[in-house]
């Protein structure tokens, strides 16, 4: 069955003898996948991109991998998110499979219905996730359609603006999709009371003296500080849906009105350094997909990386003094 990766060698030629063999291939690594992925039973959707078929389990442990391992480029497996990189065909793959499960939903058509059923992008005016549940913040709970939601998922709970949709383990991986469907639209705009002021924050996280750089990445406010002790946790932890402690400080889910929250405490704090610089640095070093490894300092980046080939050496010149690689561990210090 080895032969199967060479198929998409195939494609293009116009034999229909060929066409056919392609297709009978297509649908038996779709079988071999389902096979993989612990059966029908243990799949909870799908969805695919430019060469990667993701299926969603609902037990990790269930995921076999050696014999699909032999029929395509490779497989990842990250707790219930499992990858397969099938390659160009992957449509084709993916749409078989979906044959084999008549009754699952893709991973991509629950987003959607969830989203027109919510009241639309412009309904939603944040959204965070916890261990089993999406917590979204709407505009106009009148729009949100509880009974069709409840055919899709296992429950929805309503209080004023706030609905807390039940989901189930796999909830992070529907989360980032409903995130990545949100920022790409149109948010609906939070009243002024619902974004926290930054001056509500800056004496909470020690004071302005005590917060070297704020940056910000879809709903978490990151935040570098000069000494962890000082930062009230527990006064923030009533702000905000969650703060956890990193090498260098903090991370904060504020929503998706982070960013209003970032620049309103940036405008406070004229010293700090220009902002997405790190942004840039982590794009120049191949991205974070290409990042094992990071720690930064005032004027130092010690990074591993999966593939060195990635990183764009003549534009980090422009920011650094000193690059030194040693295989895939790379160390930079700025100028």
């Amino acid at each position: 069955m080895g032969f199967l990766k060479n198929v998409f060698n195939s494609l293009g030629k116009d034999s229909k003898d060929q066409k056919e063999c392609d297709l009978s291939c297509y649908r038996e690594i779709a079988a071999e996948i389902l096979d993989s992925a612990g059966g029908s039973e243990n799949i909870r959707s799908y969805d695919w991109c430019s060469t990667r078929l993701t299926v969603y389990v609902r037990h990790a442990d269930r995921v076999k991998t050696n014999k699909i391992k032999k029929l395509i480029s490779g497989v990842i497996v990250k707790s219930e998110k499992v990858k397969y990189i099938v390659g160009p065909g992957v449509e084709i793959v993916a749409e078989e499979f979906g044959k084999l499960l008549p009754e699952l939903r893709s991973h991509g058509d629950l987003v959607n219905d969830l989203l027109r059923l919510l009241g639309g992008t412009e309904n939603i005016g944040s959204i965070e996730w916890c261990a089993t549940r999406l917590k979204l913040r709407v505009i106009n709970p009148e729009k949100v359609n509880d009974e069709e939601i409840k055919k899709l998922v296992p429950g929805i709970i309503k209080k004023g603006t706030l609905v807390q949709v039940v989901i189930g383990p796999g909830v992070a991986f529907l989360g980032e999709e409903v995130e990545k469907n949100l920022s790409e639209g149109h948010l609906g705009e939070l009243e002024d009371e619902d974004i926290i002021p930054g001056e509500t924050l800056i004496p909470l996280l020690g004071g302005k003296n005590n917060i070297r750089d704020i940056d910000w990445c879809s709903t978490r406010l990151r935040v570098k500080i000069e000494d962890y002790n000082r930062i009230n946790i527990k006064e923030i932890e009533k702000l905000v849906s969650g703060i956890f402690k990193k090498s260098e400080g903090v991370e904060i889910i504020v929503g998706l009105n982070v960013e209003k929250v970032a620049k309103a405490m940036r405008r406070l704090l004229p010293h700090l350094p220009e902002p997405h610089f790190a942004r840039r640095i982590i794009s120049l070093l191949g991205g974070s997909s290409n990042i094992e490894n990071l720690q930064w300092s005032c004027n130092e980046v010690k990074a591993v990386v999966s593939n060195p080939h990635m990183i764009k050496k003549e534009e980090l010149e422009k920011y650094i003094t000193d690059y030194v690689e040693n295989g895939k561990e790379i160390n930079l210090k700025f100028k």
